[in-house]
């Protein structure tokens, strides 16, 4: 597979210890990859959590690339990015992170594995991923669900403010 490459979307989060440095620095780190170029990048949005667990207000943004990489090994790649980032992973779900890298579609691919779920099996619920998503892409059709304006009027009682200078 000569010359394979492959666009996908990344979601980007964080809410602990600067947030916005923490998502410019996955950013970096992303770019950096010898398998990984990101074409595009998103503004800057603060979401209020959506965890009942009390927590300060994320910053979110979404990255397109261009990899070589397949998706469970970007998927790995991600998570070695988190990593050197400080990340510590828990059981504890939506709780507070210093960054959080979702692969959130990669072509054309659905999956369904132990390991990986695309697209992201949460896309469609989550606004402060949709506004970004848009911003980049208009009204891109998700694999398996259609078309992303369908799902952003389900989500309207998500509070979602796009930065105007990325901090």
């Amino acid at each position: 597979m000569d010359n394979f490459e492959a666009l996908a979307w990344i979601g980007i989060g964080a809410n602990l210890h600067n947030p916005i440095i923490q998502a410019k620095q996955a950013i970096q780190h992303l770019g950096a990859s010898p398998n990984i170029s990101v074409e595009r990048v998103s503004s800057f949005y603060k979401t209020a959590p959506i965890s009942p667990i009390l927590q300060p207000d994320f910053i979110n943004a979404v990255v397109r690339i261009k990899t070589t990489l397949q998706p469970l090994d970007l998927l790995s790649e991600m998570l070695n990015i988190e990593h050197y980032l400080g990340r510590v992973r828990s059981d504890v779900r939506d709780e507070p992170r210093l960054i959080d890298l979702d692969l959130l579609i990669y072509g054309q691919v659905v999956i369904s594995s132990e390991g990986l779920t695309l697209p992201h099996p949460r896309i469609i619920d989550r606004l402060f991923v949709m506004k970004p998503l848009m911003e980049l892409e208009g009204n891109i059709t998700i694999p398996k669900y259609g078309s992303i304006s369908t799902f952003v009027a389900r989500c309207r009682d998500q509070k979602v403010i796009k930065l105007e200078d990325d901090g």
